[in-house]
């Protein structure tokens, strides 16, 4: 479930921008 939570994030993070 780590994997998932880390690849949420990254998604956040690069749609935010």
């Amino acid at each position: 479930r780590s994997k998932g939570t880390r690849l949420l994030l990254l998604s956040n993070f690069y749609g935010k921008k």
